[in-house]
């Protein structure tokens, strides 16, 4: 078995803070990855197991790397030694793979197995919440590290290493050395680097705390030339997220970058209706078409007035008006009795209140990311 023991480069910078259990300093905390001959933790064995750690400010790597097959449990022993003074273990991924598989292969030679009882970080399950925030189509690190930019040397999947292994075990070189240390290197310089985008908990945390800055309608066309209205609301953040992202959902589009933000709601300009409660109190004039309460009605010739029903009590409105998703203002309108979309009208005193219009760019961004 070798012990190799490097810096990692352009990642002092990086905080454990926003996963640091409480009381637990960040120099207890041990980052670590394992690399393993297959998928089955009865049959495969433990081939490599890559340790980061912080020391005196910088992060260092430590790798147990087997130079044979047969050597999985002095790989195992050497880790566990190394693990002994640490509090906290962080992973990706690790409480569905890493943890189970040493585990189960600690059991083969009867190791002790120290991490039972200390705090596991797994940052699969931090990062996982947001990836519909971010568009992202998965959370695997390395679709998060390049959703932030962060190159890899390494080229190799985890199957085309197990290959390289091999042929190690069966004739150890340089370059095939090497080849397995850097995919491993990668993973957890990566899975460092990637702490960051857990800035992104606090933008679904902060979303109330958005303010409209600037808004206005505007009309766009579409790819077929058809032309349509939108309500353009730019947007200050009370935080800075790590990297520009953008989502939507229901033609309603959410853009941000550093501590600004930009969504575009779909602005509706016709008519809609008003329904009224109580319909048993109303009249449906046909050739009106709208709906009058019994008091006034009852001076209404009884040939141009029929009983109103749920589906023709209501007042028409000619006006601009943006959808809402709950009764976030009132009154509410809708295309007919049968639709449950809602609708509100965009009043002069909504333009000139930039409290409501924040309000409703809240209740937008918590439908999007929802």
């Amino acid at each position: 078995m070798k012990e190799i023991v490097s810096a990692i480069e352009g990642a002092a910078a990086v905080s454990l803070d926003a996963v640091l259990p409480q009381g637990i300093s960040p120099d207890k905390v041990l980052v670590f990855d394992i690399e393993t001959t297959g998928l089955s933790r009865e049959h495969d064995t433990v081939y490599l197991i890559g340790c980061a750690y912080l020391a005196g400010g910088q992060w260092m790597l430590k790798q147990f790397l087997a130079e044979k097959e047969v050597e999985e449990r002095v790989v195992l022993s050497a880790f566990w030694n190394f693990a002994g003074p640490y509090e906290a273990f962080l992973t990706y991924n690790g409480d569905r793979f890493d943890l189970p598989f040493i585990r189960e292969r600690n059991l083969r030679y009867g190791i002790n197995d120290i991490l039972r009882g200390r705090e596991s970080i797994d940052l699969y399950k931090h990062i996982l919440p947001m990836k519909k925030l971010l568009s992202l189509p998965d959370a695997r690190l390395k679709t998060i590290e390049q959703f932030l930019g962060i190159q890899r040397k390494d080229t190799l999947g985890g199957r085309e290493l197990i290959d390289v292994f091999k042929a190690y075990a069966v004739s150890p070189d340089e370059e095939k050395e090497k080849t397995i240390l850097l995919h491993n290197a990668d993973d957890l310089k990566g899975l460092i680097l990637t702490l960051p985008v857990l800035g992104y908990a606090a933008f679904t945390d902060a979303i109330d705390d958005i303010r409209v800055i600037k808004a206005q309608a505007r009309a766009y066309d579409d790819l077929e030339g058809e032309k349509h209205w939108e309500l353009y609301m730019e947007l200050s953040l009370p935080f800075s997220v790590p990297a520009p992202f953008k989502c939507n959902r229901d033609e309603c589009y959410l853009r941000a970058f550093a501590d600004t933000a930009v969504l575009r709601v779909p602005l509706v300009i016709g008519e809609l209706k008003f329904f009224y409660a109580g319909w048993r109190d109303y009249y449906y004039l046909p050739e009106e078409d709208t709906a009058l309460h019994k008091s006034v009605a009852e001076f209404v010739d009884k040939l141009h007035r029929v009983k109103a029903t749920p589906a023709t009590c209501y007042t028409r409105k000619e006006s601009r008006f943006l959808k809402q998703w709950a009764m976030l203002f009132e009154p509410v309108f809708r295309t007919s009795y049968e639709d449950n979309t809602l609708y509100f009208e965009i009043t002069d005193e909504l333009k000139q209140s930039r409290e409501d219009l924040s309000l409703y760019a809240a209740h937008v961004i918590h439908h999007i990311i929802s």
